[in-house]
């Protein structure tokens, strides 16, 4: 019926260390599509939840209240900010391509708000 989401985390693959979002592929995240078919990215506030009209609520309500079609786009392994990929002596320091790569897991916490299986639809 309702899906509550908090905002999302991302952590190295690897270590599972805490990766701020500012060093997040910017395109990475949830996006929706409103009734117009514009796909809009969707950035929870770390002190916020948003809420989303599953399907279900629409087939119970006739389609008087439409459901929220939506994607979770992944983070760019490769996606880099410039300015941390330079040392001291403004020398490289990774690849000879000059882009750092790294396995990213981004972590949500969805609350799913439904009725008993049983529910008639």
């Amino acid at each position: 019926f309702l899906t509550a989401l908090a905002g999302d985390m991302y952590v190295d693959h690897e270590t599972g260390d805490t990766i701020p979002k500012d060093d997040i592929d910017p395109k990475a995240g949830l996006y929706i599509m409103d009734r117009t078919g514009k796909v809009t990215q969707v950035n929870i506030p770390d002190d916020c939840m948003a809420v989303q009209i599953g399907e279900c609520f629409q087939i119970v309500t006739g389609g008087n209240v439409v459901a929220t079609p939506h994607c979770v786009k992944s983070a760019d392994p490769n996606w880099y900010r410039k300015e941390d990929n330079v040392d001291v002596d403004g020398e490289n320091k990774t690849k000879e391509d000059g882009k750092k790569s790294r396995k990213i897991a981004r972590i949500s916490f969805p609350c799913f708000v439904d009725t008993v299986p049983t529910f008639p639809l």
